[in-house]
């Protein structure tokens, strides 16, 4: 990497690996590896960002609690975050707390796809999302009542990139309205401290059951917001309507990969971030 002249590098560390039963007594060993990981990284002059959950959940919290569906899972999450940071944030100076919660519960408790290979019901889904952003928010306290003095902290989202089919005014600011309501299950509710009421509308009688303190623990301050930018999810264009946008639909003659999701857009590297700061108000 040091070849390359790489000054950044991000890697996750492994839950099971620290707490093998995913809560109670951290192993001895657990961080080593991320002790000589930093040490060199550093000796190299690349700067170390440490990401706390990529989907590998201890086998025991899925035996005992269900996983992300029980909000004990959210708890352990935090005991996990505040153990690395007392021990690591001496070298890390950026974590990030939970990586894509959007494709974790989609395609891990939704499609079966991922683990836990789950296909629960839309009210499951969206259960097991509000827990996985509660589960951020403690683990963001966690970090910091645990970490040196000035540890930066925030998510890693695959944000619902929404595109302006043409850069109209009308059409930037629909799709600005369109990036709120598409993330507002997760990314939108940890910045705003609330579900929109559209969200709630939709959902229904499957909206998820929290406490009002879950929503000031969710939206617990952070120092940044990261963004895995891959490809436009939609091209939006104003409508006179409830919602203010419409989705256009892409032709089948779009490009794409052989994952036909993949599609080229490099303008969502500019637009998604773009839409997020505006609706943080920036």
């Amino acid at each position: 990497m040091k070849a390359l002249g790489a000054k950044a590098y991000r890697f996750s560390i492994a839950w099971p690996r620290v707490f093998p039963e995913g809560a109670g007594t951290p192993k001895p060993k657990g961080l080593d590896f991320y002790d000589r990981l930093l040490d060199e990284l550093l000796a190299n002059g690349i700067e170390p960002f440490a990401t706390l959950y990529h989907w590998d959940l201890p086998e025991a919290l899925q035996d005992r609690f269900g996983g992300w569906t029980s909000r004990d899972t959210s708890k352990a999450f935090a005991d996990h975050a505040a153990h690395v940071a007392t021990h690591l944030s001496d070298r890390v100076n950026h974590f990030f707390t939970i990586n894509e919660c959007s494709r974790h519960v989609h395609l891990g408790h939704g499609e079966g796809a991922d683990a836990p290979g789950l296909k629960l019901s839309r009210s499951g889904q969206n259960q097991v999302r509000h827990n996985i952003a509660l589960g951020h928010g403690l683990a963001v306290q966690a970090i910091r009542a645990h970490a040196k003095a000035g540890t930066k902290v925030g998510p890693a989202e695959n944000a619902v990139s929404c595109i302006p089919a043409v850069e109209t005014p009308a059409n930037i600011r629909a799709a600005e309205i369109a990036t709120r309501e598409l993330n507002a299950g997760y990314l939108t509710l940890m910045l705003e401290g609330k579900y929109t009421d559209a969200y709630l509308a939709q959902a229904g009688n499957d909206a998820p059951k929290y406490a009002a303190e879950d929503l000031r623990i969710i939206s617990s301050p952070i120092d940044f917001v990261g963004l895995n930018v891959y490809t436009p999810d939609h091209y939006v264009v104003a409508a006179d309507n409830e919602r203010g946008f419409t989705l256009a639909p892409f032709p089948a003659s779009f490009p794409h990969m052989k994952a036909g999701w993949l599609r080229p857009g490099p303008e969502a590297i500019y637009w998604v971030p773009r839409h997020v700061a505006r609706n943080c108000g920036t």
